[in-house]
Formats: C-alpha cells, sequence, structure tokens
C-alpha cells in the first residue's frame, strides 16, 4: 500500500493534484482505497497504474477530467477491458471479461513474477529451517532459588 507521501514520489503530482486525481478516478479504485493510522490515505497497486495511466494521457494534452474519463471507459466497458453488458457476480461486484488492456496485463505478470520469486524464498528458507531444528537446544530449565521443589 503506497502513502501520498510515496505517490508524490512516484508519480511526480503535488499533493493537491494527487487528491484531485485520486477524486476523479474515486468510482473506478473504490476496492484499492484504504484508511491507514491516523487516518492516512493509502492506496494499491493498481491505483498506482491508474495515476501513471493518468500521467500519460495528461501528456498528450487532456486534463485531468479527460483523462479520467478515458481511464473510465478503458476500465468499465466502454474499452476493451469488459465485453458487452456489465454482469455481477458474487457480493455484486462487477465481473471482468478475458480481455485486459496492456498495463494491467503488465501489472498482473509482475504481480505473479513476484509472487513467483516469494514462494523460491517461502520454500529455501523452510529447507534451511528444517536442516537447522536437530542442532536446537533444548529449551532451558527454570531455576529459583526461593522454590527448592522445582525439578
Amino acid at each position: 500500500m503506497y502513502r501520498m507521501k510515496d505517490l508524490e514520489r512516484l508519480t511526480d503530482y503535488s499533493r493537491d493534484q494527487l487528491r484531485d486525481r485520486l477524486g476523479h478516478l474515486g468510482a473506478i479504485m473504490a476496492d484499492d482505497r484504504r484508511r491507514g493510522p491516523k487516518n492516512a490515505v493509502l492506496v494499491g497497486d493498481s491505483t498506482l497504474a491508474l495515476l501513471r495511466r493518468m500521467q500519460e494521457l495528461e501528456a498528450g494534452e487532456l486534463g485531468p477530467q479527460e483523462a479520467a474519463a478515458v481511464i473510465a471507459e478503458e476500465v468499465n466497458g466502454n474499452g476493451n477491458h469488459r465485453q458487452g453488458k456489465t454482469t455481477t457476480g458474487a457480493y455484486g461486484k462487477p465481473e471482468l471479461s478475458p480481455t485486459l488492456p496492456n498495463w494491467v496485463e503488465e501489472l498482473l505478470a509482475a504481480k505473479d513474477q513476484t509472487i513467483a520469486v516469494l514462494h523460491a524464498e517461502n520454500e529455501r528458507l523452510t529447507a534451511q529451517v528444517d536442516r537447522l531444528l536437530p542442532l536446537a537446544l533444548p529449551a532451558p530449565r527454570r531455576w529459583w532459588p526461593w522454590n527448592r521443589r522445582q525439578k
């Protein structure tokens, strides 16, 4: 999860610009926004990807509102993110179609690669713990000078 300061550093937007952009993208990223300690705004990787896409669109001479509208079309189905009529799945959330924009596919591929690396690291550490466990010393006996009956 990214804080506002992280987003400022990663996107080169000011704090006020970020609040404005997050307000425009609010309906799209509703599931990706959280409140952290001291009521701080926390957002995930998909919101960072949306902000970077918004930067690309704004560099192409679109304003923030127009860029948010283009992103909404890409994500909500007028583009090629969802096909035809929006269907709802479990808990009333919309289901995604198999065709995704390139930036979403790249984000998912990076996530899968990170998960694979973490699984490999977990297996390595588990093997190391299994190897070192027989060498561990037993827990020390508790000795209390005022309690002579303890073994």
